[in-house]
């Protein structure tokens, strides 16, 4: 990881990701998104575009086809 968005730390990048998370010496910042982008990111999110029973149920269904297939 060499960038992070304004007021997020390492250490809460690190405690999402269960890897060890090679972290550069210098880490610059990303830029802050803008309205628009934000908006748009908002209105074409899987998150909103599918009701929360169903996005649920795929992230169930992925997970556990993951772990079937690590086993």
């Amino acid at each position: 990881m060499d960038a992070l968005f304004p007021g997020v730390t390492v250490e809460e990048v690190r405690a999402d990701i269960p890897w060890d998370l090679q972290v550069a010496e210098t880490i610059s910042s990303f830029p802050v998104p803008r309205d628009e982008e934000i908006d748009f990111l908002r209105r074409f999110s899987p998150s909103n575009s599918l009701p929360n029973a169903v996005a649920l149920q795929m992230t169930t269904d992925n997970l556990l086809r993951k772990l079937a297939t690590n086993r």
